[in-house]
């Protein structure tokens, strides 16, 4: 195939799915991108990386700008290597929480649909959304409206947060529907 693949692994320390970097030597025209904003949580220092072919990261090379990552950047990415476990624990913590707010909000009524989620947020069809955001808006709880969006029609997206957080969504949520 003359053509690059790529696929976008943002999310990918959430997903139970494996990677597809294993499958770059055997299919050199494929690009796997990766973030450091969502499970390391730096979307602050805007910065990511792909895993490709030595023939594709030459022409990279050849386009990109020459000390593209700052000196802050770079500090913060090591600061954060240097903290393994506390990455791991809060990618842990999202997993179990989404699996437990999806079962929760799964029981309310006006619910139509929680969809299977490989990601750090859920994606909530439910019956008027856009008044569903309102109102969790005026107690304070923010989530995505996204029911303009062609496919997603009476959707919400509700990223996952720590157990608190989550509490506070549900009790909010509850009481709404």
């Amino acid at each position: 195939v003359n053509a690059i693949i790529i696929v976008d692994e943002a999310y990918i320390d959430f997903s139970e799915e494996g990677t597809l970097v294993n499958e770059i030597e055997a299919n050199p025209n494929l690009v796997v991108l990766r973030t450091f904003s969502k499970a390391w949580g730096l979307a602050g220092i805007r910065l990511g990386y792909c895993v490709t072919d030595s023939s594709i990261i030459k022409l990279l090379f050849n386009v990109k700008a020459p000390y593209n990552v700052n000196s802050l950047t770079r500090f913060a990415l090591q600061k954060a290597f240097e903290n393994l476990d506390l990455k791991e624990k809060f990618v842990n913590g999202i997993l179990k929480e989404r699996e437990r707010l999806k079962n929760q909000l799964e029981s309310l009524p006006g619910v139509i649909n929680i969809f299977d989620s490989d990601a750090n947020y859920l994606l909530m069809k439910c019956e008027n959304p856009k008044e569903v955001q309102r109102k969790l808006a005026e107690e304070g709880v923010i989530v995505r409206d996204r029911s303009t969006q062609p496919k997603l029609e009476g959707c919400l997206r509700i990223s996952i947060g720590n157990e608190e957080e989550n509490d506070v969504l549900w009790e909010a949520i509850r009481k709404i529907l």
